[in-house]
């Protein structure tokens, strides 16, 4: 059983929520300590006693969220159960489930990264690098050795297919129908194991 959140966790998870808030509604770049902290309802000390600055929030909050979203991934993509194929078809409307489910989140994440400098597109790279390493993981797993492996290169590319993806419909307003794209992006993973 999971241990239970401290007082300080619990203030510390409402004030990267209010940054989440705040970025989805204003950007990062015009996001103050101000915003965040009436979003999360505490004050600018109590901010700044969990974060040095705007930057060291987001960069937790990213950290965070990154780990939820790879959780609910490995979780979908390693039943048992199910066909190979069928296994990545799961990871992957789980990782797009996510993403639609939690908009503020996903724009926050996915947009606003690009704004938020040097420390944040490094991490971003980093993320990125664990879901390309957690979907070769998962394509490992499969029963059938007949098939290519998922080169890092290829599983770099589908992570990156994924996140333009993502983008656009954050950009055009259709977070809702990312779902949908679930099987043309386990289309192109299986295209890329009969390729390799």
């Amino acid at each position: 059983m999971p241990a239970q959140p401290t007082p300080t966790d619990v203030v510390r998870t409402r004030v990267m929520e209010g940054l989440v808030e705040a970025v989805a509604a204003k950007g990062y770049v015009a996001v103050t300590i101000s915003d965040i902290a009436r979003l999360a309802q505490v004050s600018k000390s109590t901010f700044y006693a969990h974060f040095a600055d705007k930057e060291a929030c987001f960069l937790a909050a990213y950290a965070a969220a990154a780990e939820r979203v790879l959780e609910v991934l490995v979780s979908a993509g390693s039943r048992e159960d199910l066909s190979d194929d069928d296994r990545i078809l799961a990871a992957t409307q789980a990782y797009l489930g996510v993403v639609a489910d939690n908009p503020a989140l996903t724009r926050t994440f996915i947009v606003e990264v690009l704004a938020a400098g040097p420390a944040a597109l490094q991490a971003r790279h980093q993320v990125n690098r664990r879901f390309a390493d957690v979907l070769r993981r998962l394509v490992d797993q499969r029963a059938d050795p007949g098939r290519g492996s998922l080169s890092a290169p290829a599983a770099q590319i589908i992570v990156g297919v994924m996140n333009e993806l993502v983008l656009d419909a954050v950009v055009e307003g259709h977070v809702d129908e990312l779902p949908g794209m679930a099987v043309g992006i386990a289309q192109l993973v299986g295209a890329a194991l009969d390729a390799g």
